[in-house]
């Protein structure tokens, strides 16, 4: 899936990322409950600094279970770690709990 995150700088700035990579799924209970895992990166901008820009290598990993016999209300948890390249390397580990729906099924 495609997403971004912004993050607010106290300073009023704002930081946009755009992960990319893939993700790997491992249904189990009859598909009632999921495990993943992925990887790949992501482009952070800065919008008070252009020179604060930078590719990012990215991971996540979590789990996730359906509410419903039909599948379509989902909850969950994941966790996404961050790294960035070069000098100045910075790490973060972002963590959220997550409500879906899914159409068909």
């Amino acid at each position: 899936p495609i997403s971004t995150c912004c993050i607010f700088i106290p300073d009023r700035t704002q930081v946009t990322l755009l992960p990319f990579g893939f993700r790997g799924i491992l249904p189990l209970s009859g598909g009632r409950f999921e495990l993943f895992a992925g990887g790949g990166g992501a482009y952070a901008w800065h919008t008070g600094n252009a020179n604060a820009n930078a590719w990012l290598l990215q991971t996540s990993l979590g789990a996730r279970v359906a509410l419903d016999k039909q599948h379509h209300f989902w909850a969950g948890t994941s966790g996404h770690f961050f790294t960035n390249f070069g000098p100045g390397r910075q790490e973060w580990l972002s963590w959220t709990a997550d409500f879906g729906f899914r159409f068909g099924h």
